[in-house]
């Protein structure tokens, strides 16, 4: 501790340290289907309808890593549980869009609504030693050694099923007011319900929400400057219902908040090369956020207020015969405008003030090898951070850091080629998402090397 508050790194251990045990195990198994039937009318219009059922289930039984790991200690306590999750989620939707005439433009509208249905059931329970004490292990993280015998687990311990389900009709018009002019509008009208159903513990009360007819507006306007220069400016209202739950089982308020964007879209190199810049502000509360007094349970927190602002810059296209081009630069400043309840992911760890990506691929010309292509991208960023209010506002950082990829193709036939793709070309060491002093750190992929083979028919 210095001046009164903690200091805290990332542990610089081997990518291949693991604080698990052998006996660590996931099972993942999902099931989905999906249909789609499209009628095109004569007059441009046509009716979509759409279906998809998915079906996921996860049973995992687990030691983990819970302590800070302390300076000079070196060792950390492992706790174990076993988890069930099971989700099956059905949804139609149906649309018609088309053209239609009015003071002699031709304008364009889609109406729409939808339907989803979820249900969700969290099974959760403790791991106990021979003696019938909460299984626990002390490991040293320089010298991890899983020889720990796997505890014996308990009966179900917790246990709940949420079901939720979303009704929705929609409607949008693209209108050119003139010539350069077009004003795009929506409006969506949502009603939601869901409910928390407890069976262990025992006499849990049922926790339920529910949203009536909750009308939400976008709208927005298009001005072609000349063919290839446009400019764009939108205002949306967020809102998203939420069906996570906090500590006493109550259902989190929705998401909402306002979302406003300027921009401008630009074609460049007679229209082989695209590129846009967009200012935006996000206002936002109520944003879920895991509540990490409670590890490795679904239980939230409504983070309360948030804004984000800053702006993206995208390019993309061909520079010159055979080489393209796909770049990105986003500016993010966001901060939370008040106190949460407790320590939680900061907005700053989930998106970083600065970030580029660039990908380029080439492919050579008839004179060398028109068969070959090459390529290469990189990934930067600068630092993320979070800041924890229960540890005297302590601050985890990892700092900028930037990542290479390389790519070589070859076309054996026309429908035939093989690639390899080399990922983190420097063997970058850093961690690509960082969460709280016990735990959600974790590093980036090391340097590896995927060969693809693909078939056209």
């Amino acid at each position: 501790m210095a001046g009164g508050k903690y200091v805290l790194s990332l542990l610089n251990v081997p990518r291949s340290t693991s604080l698990g045990e052998k006996w660590n195990d996931d099972e993942f198994t999902t099931t989905g289907a999906f249909a789609n039937v499209e009628h095109r009318f004569g007059n441009g219009w046509h009716v979509n309808l759409g279906t998809q059922y998915l079906d996921n289930v996860m049973d995992r039984v687990m030691a983990y890593a819970y302590a800070p790991v302390y300076a000079g200690q070196n060792t950390t306590t492992l706790y174990a549980q076993k988890v069930r999750y099971d989700q099956s989620q059905a949804g139609t939707d149906i649309s018609a869009s088309g053209p239609f005439t009015l003071f002699g433009q031709v304008h364009e509208a889609v109406i729409g609504a939808s339907y989803e249905r979820t249900e969700f059931r969290a099974r959760s329970a403790n791991g106990y030693d021979t003696n019938g004490n909460i299984w626990s292990a002390t490991v040293n993280v320089n010298s991890a050694v899983a020889t720990a015998a796997e505890p014996v687990w308990a009966a179900w311990q917790r246990d709940n099923t949420t079901l939720t389900q979303t009704y929705s009709t929609y409607g949008a018009v693209r209108l050119r007011l003139l010539d350069p002019l077009r004003l795009i509008a929506g409006v969506r009208a949502t009603w939601w319900d869901t409910a928390v159903d407890t069976a262990i513990p025992a006499n849990t009360a049922r926790s339920t929400s529910s949203i009536n007819g909750k009308v939400t507006p976008n709208a927005g306007l298009v001005y072609e400057v000349t063919p290839a220069v446009a400019l764009y400016t939108s205002v949306t209202q967020v809102f998203q219902p939420q069906d996570y739950t906090d500590a006493s089982g109550k259902v989190l308020k929705p998401l909402q908040g306002m979302q406003y964007e300027v921009g401008t879209k630009v074609d460049l190199l007679d229209g082989r090369l695209h590129s846009s810049l967009a200012l935006f502000h996000v206002d936002e509360e109520n944003r879920a956020q895991a509540d990490t007094r409670y590890p490795n349970q679904s239980i939230y927190l409504a983070q309360g207020k948030a804004q984000s602002q800053g702006l993206e810059l995208d390019l993309t296209g061909e520079v010159l015969p055979g080489w393209t081009v796909t770049a990105g630069y986003a500016y993010t400043f966001a901060e939370n405008l008040d106190d949460s309840e407790a320590d939680s992911s900061a907005f700053s760890a989930i998106a970083p003030k600065h970030s580029f990506k660039l990908w380029t691929n080439y492919r050579l010309p008839e004179s060398l090898d028109k068969r070959w292509t090459i390529g290469g991208g990189a990934t930067v960023q600068s630092a993320m951070s979070n800041t924890f209010p229960t540890l005297g506002n302590a601050v985890l950082t990892q700092g900028g850091y930037a990542v290479f990829d390389a790519r070589v193709g070859f076309d054996v036939t026309e429908k035939v080629s093989v690639a390899a793709n080399l990922k983190n070309l420097f063997d970058r060491t850093y961690y690509q998402r960082i969460g709280t002093p016990q735990s959600g750190n974790i590093y980036g992929e090391p340097r590896s090397v995927m060969v693809t083979l693909q078939a056209k028919l």
